[in-house]
C-alpha cells in the first residue's frame, strides 16, 4: 500500500467518525426538542417519532402498534421531523456565537476587538 492510499484511508475514517458524531448530536438534539412542551399538541406524531428514533422500530412496526397505516405513520413522522428541523435551525440562528479567540495581538487587532 502506498502513502497516498493510507492517507486517504485515514481521511476517510476521520470523515466517517465526524459524520457519526454529527449524526449522534443531531439525533440527541432532535429527541430533546421532541419532548419540548411545544410538541405536546401532537402526541401521536411524538409517539411515532420516539418509537422510530429512540426504540429503533421500523415504520411498519410502529404503525401496527399504534393502529395506523404505514403511510399515515410516515406522514406523521415526516411532519414531525420537519417541525423539529425548523426548531433546531431557529435555535441555532438565535444562539450567540462566542467571541473569536485572537492569538496574535497587534495594535490593529486590539482596536478591532475593542470595537474602535
Amino acid at each position: 500500500m502506498d502513502q497516498s492510499t493510507s492517507t486517504s484511508d485515514s481521511d476517510m475514517s476521520q470523515r466517517r467518525a465526524a459524520r457519526s458524531e454529527l449524526f449522534t448530536l443531531v439525533h440527541r438534539m432532535s429527541c430533546a426538542c421532541a419532548t419540548h412542551s411545544r410538541h405536546i399538541d401532537a402526541p401521536m406524531s411524538l409517539d411515532v417519532f420516539c418509537r422510530v428514533e429512540d426504540q429503533n422500530q421500523s415504520l411498519i412496526e410502529a404503525a401496527e402498534i399504534l393502529g395506523l397505516g404505514p403511510r399515515d405513520c410516515a406522514y406523521l413522522l415526516a411532519g414531525f421531523r420537519r417541525d423539529l428541523a425548523a426548531e433546531l435551525v431557529s435555535l441555532l440562528l438565535s444562539a450567540k456565537l462566542p467571541d473569536p479567540v485572537v492569538e496574535c495581538q497587534s495594535h490593529d487587532i486590539e482596536n478591532w476587538n475593542e470595537g474602535r
